[in-house]
């Protein structure tokens, strides 16, 4: 079985600080594809699927200890991307919240109401 990439979750910590403080210097967006590369991987899938073999592995706890690191750096990506999007109009941001699960529609909900008329209860 391939030897994971990192072995504990402090050195990939390490790892995901030094990126988010690449991306604060250099004045850029963090990104997922920009996460995945910053940790040494060859795609967001790659990234992606880092998060979910701790199933069935031979290096289980290993990669169940790194999955809440992603998860974590992954939502620091999110809340960047939330913030760009509420700071500007532009369709960049908002198309990669959509990606991330975000909606942009409307939910109304509607509920019965008893309005009593002459004594008499009707339901609307």
């Amino acid at each position: 079985m391939k030897k994971p990439l990192y072995e504990d979750p402090e050195t990939m910590q390490v790892m995901i600080d030094l990126y988010f403080d690449d991306c604060v210097a250099r004045e850029a967006p963090p990104t997922m594809a920009g996460l995945a590369y910053g940790l040494g991987f060859q795609s967001r899938d790659a990234l992606n699927d880092y998060q979910r073999k701790a199933d069935g592995s031979v290096n289980e706890q290993v990669y169940k200890s790194l999955a809440g690191t992603i998860k974590k750096a992954k939502l620091r990506v999110e809340l960047a991307t939330v913030e760009r999007a509420m700071k500007s109009n532009g369709a960049g941001p908002i198309f990669m919240l959509k990606n991330m699960g975000y909606t942009d529609k409307q939910v109304v909900e509607l509920e019965a109401v008893t309005i009593n008329i002459i004594g008499k209860d009707t339901l609307l």
